[in-house]
């Protein structure tokens, strides 16, 4: 998910992840999502959401097969 430039700091992001997040821990034990390390304003709201344990994904492909940058990161939410 993103947010276009021309809309972002209005909370549609934060209302939408705040969503997500809610509507995925009522069914699992653990969320998770990535972002990339230098993307300080998204993992300021992940953390404000709950989100904590950053580690590096290995194992991920993108859509066509292709590898994530090496500097990719997961944030994920601890269960319930």
């Amino acid at each position: 998910m993103a947010v276009s430039p021309t809309h972002r700091n209005r909370g549609l992001g934060a209302a939408l992840t705040a969503g997500m997040t809610r509507a995925l821990s009522s069914r699992y034990d653990t969320v998770a999502l990535g972002v990339y390390p230098d993307n300080v304003g998204a993992i300021r709201l992940y953390r404000r959401l709950g989100y904590t344990g950053a580690f590096p994904l290995t194992s991920v492909r993108l859509a066509g097969g292709a590898d994530p940058p090496p500097d990719a990161w997961a944030v994920r939410q601890a269960g319930r």
